[in-house]
């Protein structure tokens, strides 16, 4: 890599130097800046004016920025030192917690997705019921959270489809900014470990899920999906 900058930088000076000719090497690198070709590399890959039709990636206390309404759940931080976990927690079964997501720039009926990462844990996790509402739908869906077996509690992503869609929101909702639609997650009555904790660690948005391959992985925790016995 170190040798690719070198060589590019080389190609730029000999550019340089062959528009120069006679004249000051300096007034021709402001000329050559001036139209923008002085690197060599061609148009941006970010463009400065457009922007992705939805995108979000928040964890840690960030998440609170996304809350809605809640019932139950609380923001909490778990552990400590290397071991700290912060998040949102509902403990019991019916607490409910609403999150905003911002689908202002994507057309009625196209498509996107949602990774919601939680924890996953042997001993104390319930599970809870998944829908959306407002300008977004989703089949409704279902996170069990409880893992049989292990020794570790660890973080898991679940993928959920969703699209934009012409519906309505409370007033109050339609009046926060960015929340035109709602991921509502409610814990329910059934439990693997005979508990109900439900603990929401991160909040990620795309067009599709490629585009998130590496950001669940690298920002969100790199840890099994599954429980590990030994």
């Amino acid at each position: 890599m170190a040798q690719m900058v070198v060589d590019m930088v080389s190609s730029q000076v000999d550019r340089v130097s062959d528009v120069a000719g006679s004249r000051r090497c300096d007034e021709a690198i402001r000329e050559a800046a001036a139209r923008e070709d002085i690197y060599g590399l061609g148009p941006p890959l970010i463009s400065k004016t457009e922007e992705s039709s939805v995108g979000m990636c928040i964890k840690g206390e960030s998440i609170m920025d996304r809350v809605f309404s809640t019932k139950g759940f609380a923001y909490k931080v778990e552990g400590n030192d290397a071991k700290m976990k912060p998040g949102l927690i509902g403990t019991n079964v019916g607490d409910q917690v609403q999150l905003c997501l911002d689908v202002r720039r994507l057309a009625l009926g196209q498509s996107f997705v949602v990774i919601l990462g939680h924890l996953i844990s042997y001993e104390h996790m319930g599970a809870v019921s998944v829908r959306c509402l407002g300008e977004c739908g989703c089949p409704p869906d279902e996170v069990d959270a409880h893992v049989e077996g292990g020794k570790f509690s660890v973080f898991k992503a679940k993928t959920i489809a969703l699209k934009r869609v012409n519906g309505t929101l409370p007033a109050a909702a339609a009046a926060k900014p960015g929340c035109n639609c709602l991921l509502e997650l409610v814990i329910l009555p059934k439990s693997g470990s005979g508990e109900h904790k439900f603990k929401v660690l991160s909040l990620m948005s795309a067009e599709h899920e490629g585009s998130l391959r590496y950001g669940h992985q690298t920002g969100f925790n790199v840890r099994p999906m599954k429980a590990r016995v030994s």
